[in-house]
């Protein structure tokens, strides 16, 4: 672990230089030898296939067959415990906890978060920007833009974690939510449900109407609780008692359809759906966009991203608001890390398409 430290620590500079890569993805070839593409790079990690995998924007952990847990990091990688402990990967970060101590790979380094940690009796939440947990005193903890503290003393119940906000409710009924560094309450009584996703907590006040705690501020609606409701990051979408398709966003709420849409997705930033008539659109960003005349087939979405199968079976892609193929020939199976696909074409092949350009690899 030592030498772990060191190499990470030394490639700081590095890091400052190039900045952090956005474009990770993971092959294997005939041999069975595993690859990861970084960025435009390919690099040779293991000769045997890793028994599990998790990958992030900027590190991808695996365990290789010796069930040691490594990570890949910056151009190399590195043994981080000799065993395999529960361990998390989440687009900013990674962090795992083995037996009672919790650590996290934060500024090239891994830093201890607890070592006072119970499996089974403590708990521990993460998203792309926070970890909570609570230890042996019951005390409850974050860590935030690399600060650890306590929030919380005592036991608390209904936890809820999106990308950015944590909520729950305290042993006096209080509803709270950790948000961009601080803990505040919304409510003095416990609402009947509450959801959360990235910048926006909603839930229900005592007249079954929606309210939105939205980018820090709190929105009061008249929009009453409904059967089928779908939080997504920053918007909220809905079924209305009319039957319309709905969304909520920046304090606003706009009609999609004026029914229930034959298929829909609500994933991330991203609302995909198709009409009676078989059209297919997206909701990304405030804007609705048209962009099929079909139902596309093997749909898969990220943050900013959404990759089908068109009408032909080649790969298709919605990408930060433009339209854009992602392979010219019909493709069986292909896979979606954050913003990079993967798919082949002909045995011992891999296509990875990324940032609107595909790259071949034998």
């Amino acid at each position: 672990m030592r030498n772990l430290t060191i190499l990470l620590c030394l490639l700081f500079a590095m890091t400052a230089k190039t900045g952090r890569a956005q474009f990770i993805a993971t092959f294997s070839d005939f041999n069975n030898f595993q690859y990861v593409f970084d960025d435009g790079k390919i690099m040779n990690i293991e000769n045997l296939p890793m028994k599990e995998y998790k990958v992030g924007k900027h590190v991808m952990a695996y365990v290789n067959q010796n069930s040691r847990l490594k990570v890949y990091y910056q151009g190399k990688t590195y043994t981080v415990v000799q065993n395999t402990p529960n361990y998390y990967v989440t687009d900013n970060w990674m962090l795992f906890q083995n037996f009672n101590i919790i650590k996290v790979l934060y500024n090239n380094e891994f830093q201890q978060l607890e070592f006072q940690f119970r499996e089974g009796s403590d708990s521990l939440w993460y998203s792309d920007s926070l970890i909570v947990w609570t230890n042996a005193m019951k005390e409850l903890n974050v860590f935030y833009n690399g600060v650890k503290k306590k929030i919380d003393g005592w036991d608390t119940r209904r936890v809820m974690i999106s990308d950015n906000i944590f909520a729950y409710m305290d042993i006096s009924g209080n509803f709270k939510v950790f948000y961009n560094g601080e803990l505040k309450t919304l409510e003095s009584y416990e609402p009947d449900n509450y959801y959360v996703d990235r910048d926006i907590v909603i839930y229900t006040d005592y007249q079954d109407n929606y309210k939105f705690f939205y980018k820090g501020q709190v929105y009061e609606t008249s929009i009453n609780r409904q059967h089928r409701d779908y939080p997504a990051e920053q918007m909220f979408a809905y079924v209305s008692n009319l039957n319309e398709f709905m969304v909520w966003h920046d304090g606003d709420a706009e009609e999609l359809l004026g029914y229930v849409p034959p298929m829909f997705i609500v994933k991330e930033n991203i609302i995909a759906y198709t009409d009676k008539g078989n059209n297919f659109y997206c909701f990304y960003k405030g804007k609705k966009y048209w962009l099929e005349r079909y139902v596309p087939t093997d749909i898969k979405i990220d943050n900013d991203i959404i990759v089908y199968k068109d009408i032909n079976g080649r790969l298709a892609g919605f990408y930060k608001g433009e339209q854009m193929p992602v392979s010219d020939q019909i493709v069986k199976e292909y896979k979606l890390f954050n913003e990079t696909v993967t798919y082949s074409l002909q045995p011992f092949e891999t296509k990875i398409w990324w940032k609107g350009k595909t790259e071949t690899y034998r």
